[in-house]
């Protein structure tokens, strides 16, 4: 593995190892969501990898316990009101 870097981003992390890159959000303390400046780096570091012919694949994964993949809505009110949020998200509020 490769030391993640910030290739001059703000918000996100980025490992290469051979042909796959690690974008990892980098905003543990906003449990990783996704704000203005969070989604144009995402945007612009697959925009660049696409276009890298050495990148064969991109996971995309968050800091520390934070969902990458959770926005607040899919995860339901009960997580966001709790005062220790849990490390896995419960899904769609049903």
């Amino acid at each position: 593995m490769t030391t993640p870097t910030t290739d001059g981003y703000e918000t996100i992390l980025v490992e290469r190892t051979g042909r796959t890159t690690l974008l990892t959000l980098n905003r543990p303390k906003a449990l990783n969501v996704f704000d203005l400046r969070l989604m144009n780096e995402v945007v612009a570091a697959t925009e660049a990898l696409d276009r890298d012919p050495e990148c064969g694949c991109i996971v995309l994964t968050g800091s520390a316990w934070s969902p990458a993949w959770c926005p607040p809505t899919s995860c339901g009110p009960r997580r966001w009101r709790s005062p220790r949020p849990s490390r896995e998200c419960p899904g769609p509020s049903r």
